[in-house]
């Protein structure tokens, strides 16, 4: 049974890691665009001559960051002899997939932490995300069929075999393995985003595998979801119409595509995301810079965007 108490310090460790994990992006976006060197347009042309050479001063300072980083990194990131630092390939579903499995003390529960996307794993950049969970956690990373190392070890000529149905058998076998190497009787299991869907068909299929599951921007009904802000967006642009011209082409765009029956997360069991969704998003953010593709499939007689 799990600790009425265990879960209530999960949710602590959960909010104050994911204002570290807003923290991280802002600093990411920084270190890689700082205001004063971003590319422009027109800086793509640049030739070699064109481009400033680092002083001495600077690379002085930059080896000094570096150092200081890396010091940090190994102070603040060491785990204790009695913990576990573990990175792995596993057979899992027929492929390998990768794992990462980090902790303090290997006497604590296991936590299975479920990515969103598809295919956002979160392995890249979740040693500081997740490094004040590892004290009350053994906190485990997955890279799920077709994301992150995963993918880059079977490369994509997985992507039939990428189904919701696969991906929750693929998490239950991970869940069995861990509890054997671990030698836990039953995982805590986080799911986000896209993660929280998978999350609740691996807790459906087998309850007896974990004693909580969690979701955090959990998914409930998509299909609503999507129709909601589908609507919206459309209100909105036709009030900007007037006001902002190029916004018109888009606005007909939004029009001329209505919303879909298929989820974005299973169109005849595969995971697809849906022509209007496509458009919405990239509207709603100002922007098309969202990439889709012209591959499609049929299901039940739509169109789906994959």
């Amino acid at each position: 049974m799990f600790d009425r108490r265990d879960g209530t310090h999960m949710r602590s460790v959960m909010k104050r890691a994911s204002v570290r994990i807003l923290a991280l992006l802002c600093l990411c976006a920084t270190i890689i665009a700082p205001p004063s060197t971003r590319v422009s347009a027109g800086a793509v042309t640049q030739t070699a001559a064109d481009v400033q050479k680092l002083d001495a001063t600077d690379v002085q300072r930059l080896d000094a960051a570096t150092a200081f980083v890396r010091e940090r990194n190994a102070r603040d990131y060491a785990i204790a002899p009695d913990g576990i630092n573990e990175g792995r390939y596993v057979m899992i579903g027929g492929i390998e997939q990768w794992i990462t499995i980090r902790g303090e003390d290997r006497r604590n529960p296991v936590l299975l932490f479920l990515h969103g996307g598809p295919g956002d794993a979160t392995n890249p950049w979740g040693y500081a995300a997740f490094r004040s969970w590892l004290k009350a956690f053994t906190v485990v990373q997955w890279d799920q069929r077709g994301a992150g190392r995963t993918l880059g070890k079977s490369g994509p000529s997985v992507a039939a075999t990428i189904t919701i149905d696969r991906l929750t058998q693929d998490g239950i076998e991970l869940a069995e393995t861990l509890r054997r190497i671990l030698q836990k009787d039953k995982i805590i299991l986080v799911g986000h985003s896209w993660g929280s869907i998978l999350g609740v068909f691996m807790a459906k299929a087998r309850p007896d595998l974990f004693s909580a599951f969690v979701g955090t921007g959990q998914v409930a009904d998509p299909q609503r979801n999507y129709e909601v802000a589908y609507h919206a967006l459309l209100e909105k642009a036709t009030r900007l119409e007037s006001r902002a011209p190029s916004a018109s082409s888009k606005t007909l765009d939004l029009r001329r595509t209505p919303m879909a029956v298929d989820t974005p997360y299973n169109a005849g069991g595969r995971i697809c995301s849906r022509a209007p969704i496509s458009l919405s998003r990239p509207w709603s953010a100002s922007h098309s810079m969202l990439p889709t593709t012209d591959r499609t499939i049929s299901t039940t007689g739509s169109t789906a965007r994959c």
